[in-house]
C-alpha cells in the first residue's frame, strides 16, 4: 500500500510530498479565490452578515429560529465589520476550505499512505461542491473542515492513545456541531466508524465513551435550547423506501459533482457509470481488493453511508422537500471521506497508469469545476447599486421575497433604505403574503410572523394602504425561472391603472427590477 510515512528512509519522498502538497494547496487557493471574487454575496451570505452585525443579545435570540447554531455568526460578529469587502466576508470559509484539503491529506496519509493522502487532497482541491462552499460566506465550509478534523483526530486518538488527541477530537467535534446541525449526524457516523475501526484495549474504549458522553450532552443542551424555535413545516408525504433508495443513489453524484438538481429520471445513467467504475477498481487487482476490504476502508464506507442515510431521513422528515430537491449541501459533511475512498485504490496504480489517471482527473475535474468557478450567481449587488443610483426621497421599495433584499440593502446600500414587500406564494392564484400590517417590514426570523395570503380586492386594498402619497415605487422580483423568485405580475396588476411601469432592468440570474410612477391626480 505504498511506503510508510513513518519510515526514516522516506525523507526524499517527504520532500516530494511537500512539493506536490504545496502545488495542490496553491491550486486549491487559486480556484477558490477566483470564484470568491467573481460573485456578489447571495442571500445565505447576506443573511449571515446581517445577523452577525446584530448586538450579541439580539444575535443569540435571532440565530435559533434561523435554523443554524451560533458559532459562525459569533465569529462574524467580531470579523464582519461594516464596510468590509466581499473577500473578507468570505475569508473564514476560504481558510476553512483550504484546511479541509490539508486535513484530507493528513487523514489519507494516516489511514493509508502518503500517496493516498496526496490523491485525496487533489480530489478535494478540485471538488466542485467543496470549491463552491469554500468560496461562500456561510457556515458550511467551517462545518466540513471541523468534521474532517474531528475524524482525523479520532484516528490519532485510536492509534496513539494520548489524551491530547482525544481532547482535540472533542474540540473539533464541538466546532462542527456549533457550526451546522448536519454535524450531529456526522458524529453518529463517526461512532460507527470507531466501532468498526478500533480493535484496541479497553482503555481507549473508555476514552471514546467519555468523549461521546460530552458530545451527547452538548447536543442535548443545544437541541433543548432551540426547541420550539424552528418554523413549523408540513413535510411532504414520502414513499420512504423508494425515496431513500433514490436519495442514496443521488448522494454520491451530488457529493462529487455539485449537480444539485439531477432529475430522478436521469439518475440511472450516471449512477450506473459510477457503479461500473467502482466494480472496475475492485476487480483491478488483488491489492485493490485487499485495500478495499481493509478495516479502515470498511469503517470509512460505513461512516459515509451512515451520514448520507441519516441526513436523508432527517431532511425528508423535517422539511417540505422532494428527493429531487435534495442538494449537495445535505451530504457534504461526509464528502471528504468519500473522496478518500476513491483516492485509496487510485494510489495503487502504477506510475504510467497514474500519470494517465492524473491527466484524466484534471480534464474531468476541470469540466466539472469550471462552471462552478465561472458562473455568476444572483447579482444582488448590481440590483442594490441600480436602486441606490436612482432612488429619490419619498420613493418606496418593495421586494418579493422581501427578506432577500432587506439583508442585501443593509450590506450594499450606502444609505439606509427601508424595504417593504412580502412573498408571492402562488402566482396562478394571485396570492401574496406580507409581514404584518401595512408599513411593516421583515426584521429577521425571530419576528417572522406572516399574514395569511391576500389576493384580488384584498391585495389591492392592502397595497393602497402600503403606498399612501407615494409617487414612485420600486419592485424587485424575479423572471419566473427560479421558484424562489416568481414574477411580480400579481402585484403589478393589483396596483391598477393608477401606476405605470416606466423602467425595467434585468440582472444575472432571475432578478428583475421595475420602477413604477403614479399618474398625477
Amino acid at each position: 500500500m505504498g511506503t510508510s510515512h513513518r519510515s526514516g528512509a522516506a525523507r526524499p519522498n517527504d520532500r516530494a510530498a511537500f512539493f506536490f502538497l504545496s502545488a495542490i494547496m496553491a491550486a486549491a487557493a487559486a480556484i477558490r479565490l477566483v470564484r470568491a471574487v467573481n460573485n456578489s454575496l447571495w442571500y445565505d451570505e447576506l443573511y449571515t452578515v446581517w445577523a452577525s452585525r446584530l448586538s450579541l443579545g439580539e444575535l443569540m435570540a435571532e440565530v435559533p429560529p434561523s435554523g443554524h447554531p451560533p458559532l459562525y455568526y459569533l465569529l462574524g460578529h467580531f470579523w464582519f465589520t461594516p464596510g468590509a469587502g466581499e473577500l473578507r466576508l468570505r475569508s473564514i470559509s476560504l481558510v476553512a476550505g483550504l484546511a479541509t484539503v490539508w486535513l484530507v491529506y493528513r487523514l489519507g496519509r494516516e489511514l493509508y499512505s502518503r500517496r493516498t493522502g496526496l490523491w485525496a487532497a487533489a480530489l478535494a482541491a478540485l471538488s466542485p461542491p467543496l470549491v463552491r462552499y469554500a468560496s461562500e460566506g456561510t457556515d458550511m465550509a467551517l462545518m466540513i473542515a471541523a468534521a474532517t478534523a474531528s475524524l482525523y483526530f479520532l484516528v490519532l486518538g485510536v492509534r496513539r492513545g494520548r489524551a491530547l488527541w482525544w481532547g482535540v477530537f472533542v474540540a473539533a467535534s464541538v466546532v462542527a456541531i456549533t457550526s451546522h446541525h448536519l454535524a450531529l449526524t456526522f458524529i453518529v457516523a463517526e461512532a460507527v466508524f470507531y466501532l468498526l475501526f478500533d480493535r484496541g484495549p479497553r482503555r481507549r474504549l473508555r476514552q471514546w465513551l467519555i468523549s461521546q458522553s460530552f458530545l451527547a450532552l452538548l447536543a442535548a443542551v443545544w437541541l433543548l435550547y432551540i426547541r420550539g424555535a424552528q418554523q413549523q413545516v408540513d413535510p411532504i408525504g414520502h414513499s420512504w423506501v423508494s425515496d431513500i433508495a433514490a436519495a442514496l443513489g443521488r448522494a454520491p453524484l451530488l457529493m462529487l459533482t455539485d449537480s444539485n438538481h439531477i432529475p430522478t429520471g436521469e439518475l440511472w445513467a450516471p449512477f450506473l457509470v459510477l457503479c461500473v467504475v467502482a466494480v472496475g477498481l475492485i476487480l483491478a487487482s488483488a491489492r485493490t481488493r485487499e485495500l478495499l476490504a481493509a478495516r479502515q476502508s470498511a469503517a470509512l464506507a460505513a461512516c459515509v453511508l451512515t451520514a448520507v442515510l441519516l441526513n436523508t431521513v432527517v431532511v425528508l422528515a423535517t422539511q417540505p422537500v422532494y428527493v429531487a430537491d435534495l442538494s449537495s449541501r445535505y451530504y457534504l459533511v461526509a464528502a471528504p471521506e468519500l473522496l478518500l475512498l476513491l483516492a485509496a485504490p487510485i494510489a495503487l496504480l502504477g506510475r504510467r497508469i497514474a500519470l494517465m489517471a492524473s491527466v484524466a482527473l484534471l480534464i474531468v475535474s476541470g469540466w466539472l469545476t469550471y462552471p462552478v468557478v465561472t458562473t455568476r450567481v444572483w447579482d444582488y449587488r448590481a440590483v442594490v447599486e441600480t436602486v441606490s443610483e436612482n432612488y429619490r426621497e419619498g420613493d418606496i421599495l418593495m421586494a418579493f421575497p422581501a427578506h432577500h433584499f432587506v439583508v442585501a440593502m443593509a450590506n450594499y446600500s450606502p444609505e439606509p433604505v427601508e424595504v417593504l414587500g412580502g412573498w408571492i406564494v402562488d402566482e396562478e392564484a394571485g396570492e401574496v403574503m406580507f409581514p404584518g400590517p401595512p408599513g411593516d417590514k421583515w426584521e429577521g426570523y425571530l419576528e417572522d410572523e406572516i399574514n395569511d395570503p391576500l389576493s384580488g380586492e384584498e391585495l389591492r386594498r392592502f397595497l393602497d394602504r402600503q403606498l399612501p402619497g407615494a409617487s414612485r415605487l420600486w419592485i424587485i422580483a424575479g423572471n419566473g425561472e427560479e421558484r424562489y423568485f416568481p414574477r411580480s405580475d400579481v402585484v403589478d396588476e393589483a396596483l391598477g391603472e393608477e401606476w405605470e411601469n416606466i423602467s425595467s432592468w434585468e440582472f444575472e440570474g432571475p432578478l428583475v427590477l421595475k420602477l413604477f410612477q403614479r399618474h398625477p391626480g
